[in-house]
């Protein structure tokens, strides 16, 4: 008997069966892994750049602070909520920045517009400024409802004089603006607008600081 004809079939069958099995596992393995995470859709919170307005030489100077967060809206999450106290965050969508430091040149944009002030300091510089404007996020946030969806932003700001530290103005914006469609891309566009109602207000809110600070410029010192 030759015994080498036999070994050799033995050695192909098995060789063909390393080979398909090293086929078929590479096959399930394929099927087994998790497909890539699609990369997220980022959005920015921005106004429309407006004509330069006049500056007002003979006015203070103003410096913007840098914006705070209130606890759990000071990261880049796009956030939205169905149910009360619970926040939540969509999963395939995020603002480009933390919302409060995109909100900055907001600020420092409604404050130059508005051509109440002889300069506006934007924030992290250390020049020295006649008034300061702090702001601090308390809430951006997409809220569904049963009657539809909404943007709700929520911002506190004050206004200080730095030479006596005197509080010349302070408010609550409360903003609320409907969503065209129960979407986070409705979302996006529904906090924009709210951005924008809230320059407008902050240029009101600007002057009627100044103009409780120019009062008091003009008052008689008391001896």
């Amino acid at each position: 008997m030759n015994l080498r004809s036999l070994a050799c079939p033995t050695r192909w069958s098995l060789g063909w069966l390393v080979l398909t099995s090293s086929l078929l596992l590479s096959g399930c393995t394929g099927k087994l892994l998790p497909e890539p995470e699609p990369p997220a859709a980022v959005f920015l919170l921005e106004v429309p750049t407006g004509a330069a307005t006049q500056v007002n030489t003979t006015g203070p100077t103003l410096a913007v602070g840098a914006m705070r967060s209130a606890a759990g809206f000071d990261s880049a999450d796009m956030l939205y909520r169905e149910h009360s106290y619970q926040l939540q965050a969509f999963a395939h969508h995020r603002w480009a920045d933390a919302p409060a430091r995109m909100l900055e040149p907001v600020l420092v944009a409604a404050a130059e517009q508005s051509g109440l002030f002889a300069g506006v300091i934007a924030p992290g510089s250390h020049a020295r400024a006649d008034l300061r404007l702090n702001a601090e996020l308390l809430r951006l946030q997409q809220l569904f409802a049963a009657d539809g969806s909404r943007v709700e932003l929520t911002v506190r700001a004050y206004v200080t004089d730095t030479g006596n530290g005197e509080l010349l103005n302070s408010r609550v914006f409360d903003i609320a603006e409907a969503a065209n469609e129960a979407t986070p891309y409705g979302g996006v566009a529904a906090a924009n607008r709210a951005t924008i109602r809230l320059a407008e207000q902050l240029r009101e809110f600007l002057g009627a600081a100044l103009a409780r600070y120019e009062s008091g410029r003009q008052q008689p010192a008391v001896r």
